[in-house]
């Protein structure tokens, strides 16, 4: 079938590593539920197989590993011990020679995320395929989307009142000054920079008014580049 030719034509190196991560996974979903046991069995010759068939190679170690989360692997784990009670041992030597081989990467996430374009492409995909004309976004709406700035905030929170729960002063509204280093409004505060390097737009009122701010700044800076110190009088 000469398989392995879907690997082909690629332009460049990081096209070609993108490719195999992106195979990978979509191999992976077959191993994975809600499939039924021969369609995960399956799934798991067709990792085996686009695995070692990868031409990233470097030192004799395959470059694109396999993105296993916590959930995945224990789904994995309980395939392994239905297909060991059923005495399929080709199947798990096939699972045990990746695991041995280093064939698994894991994660926390099955999938890479980040503010690339080469990411954003994938996160963006939806049911009809890629939109390879994506228009540019915010990087603070992309991360409020995503939660991580709101996850970020609220362990902040957090851990600033555990610090302070720790202060055996008489004020616990603050915590001692030796733990008082980490800044916690600090997803505010990255939000703040976001919208500073981007001009971009975002929910929080805050925000916006630190946009009109900007703004203001610029046109101060406009009006005494094209007029001198003061203000435009042209109307």
């Amino acid at each position: 079938m000469h398989f392995s030719c879907i690997y082909c034509g690629r332009e460049s190196f990081a096209e070609l590593y993108e490719f195999t991560e992106e195979v990978l996974k979509i191999a992976k979903e077959f191993f994975l539920p809600p499939k039924p046991l021969q369609t995960r069995v399956c799934g798991l010759y067709f990792l085996y197989g686009l695995y070692y068939k990868q031409p990233t190679i470097e030192d004799g170690e395959y470059l694109v590993k396999i993105r296993l989360n916590f959930k995945e692997w224990q789904d994995s784990y309980s395939l392994m011990a239905v297909l060991r009670e059923e005495q399929h041992y080709d199947a798990l030597f096939i699972f045990s020679k990746l695991l041995t081989e280093n064939a698994f990467h894991f994660c926390a996430m099955p999938r890479e995320y980040g503010l690339e374009r080469s990411i954003r492409k994938y996160l963006e995909r939806d049911d009809t395929g890629l939109d390879e004309d994506l228009p540019p976004r915010s990087e603070v709406l992309m991360l409020e989307e995503s939660g991580l700035l709101s996850s970020l905030d609220e362990l902040s929170k957090k851990y600033f009142k555990l610090k302070c729960g720790l202060n055996n002063a008489s004020n616990r509204d603050k915590p001692h000054q030796l733990l008082n280093y980490a800044n916690s409004a600090v997803a505010d505060d990255i939000r703040k920079v976001m919208l500073t390097m981007s001009g971009g737009t975002s929910y929080h009122k805050d925000e916006n008014d630190t946009q009109k701010s900007i703004g203001s700044h610029r046109k101060k800076l406009k009006d005494q580049a094209c007029y001198g110190a003061g203000p435009s009088k042209v109307t």
